[in-house]
């Protein structure tokens, strides 16, 4: 099981009032733009995991607005840190806000071993491990991104699919699991191949969410940020 630096987890509240809206049920980390600092808390200055509580400390000329996190520098941002993981689910919901074909967010270890990156390339997203991968369309606003992989080898690899608000797209065959072969961390970009963008939320599950889990999941993002 994935865990949080700690190696519990948990879920903060506010007030005793705050009720996580989307699938609980396996999430392991949670970074929101809303509620960057906790559930149902804001921040102008704080960052934190929901899930872990894992503070983040994001690059200077990155903003914070109401609702994402402004990536406007090339600089990485570590979102959590993991040990270990098998069936892995990971939703990003995002708006790219320039053309450059880099890096959105890498699992690597703390030698810069990556075991799983999305990168922007010309033909679309391309969630990928060891030079095979699968390509999700990139959508012009706001999309929810979610990639999942299985912890059960087939063909005799681990099945990879990729969806974009909820609905499936593709799939591929990785010969490694995303996520497990080099324990380590997930950070939003990589060195100076971070990809420009709007974050509103990221979102990891140490199983693969079912086909109506992803597309509820989908329609909260479409209810809180406005996605057609």
């Amino acid at each position: 099981m994935i865990r949080g630096l700690t190696g519990v987890m948990f879920e903060r509240k506010s007030d005793g009032a705050w009720t996580n809206p989307y699938v609980t049920d396996g999430l392991v980390s949670m970074f929101d733009g809303e509620w960057n600092n906790g559930g149902g808390v804001h921040s102008d200055t704080e960052l934190s995991d929901i899930v872990s509580g894992y503070a983040m400390t994001k690059p200077a000329q990155w903003g914070i607005a109401a609702k994402h996190l402004a990536v406007t520098s090339t600089a990485p941002m570590t979102v959590n840190q993991y040990r270990g993981g098998a069936a892995i689910t990971v939703e990003i919901v995002t708006a790219f806000t320039d053309n450059n074909l880099t890096r959105e967010c890498v699992f690597e270890d703390s030698n810069a071993n990556t075991s799983f990156r999305i990168k922007r390339q010309s033909n679309g997203l391309f969630c990928s491990f060891v030079g095979s991968g699968v390509v999700i369309p990139i959508q012009s606003g706001v999309a929810t991104y979610t990639v999942t992989q299985s912890d059960t080898p087939s063909n005799p690899n681990h099945v990879t699919e990729g969806f974009i608000n909820g609905v499936y797209q593709s799939y591929a065959y990785f010969g490694h699991k995303m996520l497990g072969r080099y324990g380590g961390s997930f950070r939003i970009g990589r060195n100076v191949y971070t990809a420009y963008q709007n974050i509103n939320s990221i979102r990891i599950y140490d199983r693969v969410l079912t086909n109506a889990e992803i597309a509820a999941n989908a329609a909260v993002d479409a209810s809180r940020f406005n996605i057609a």
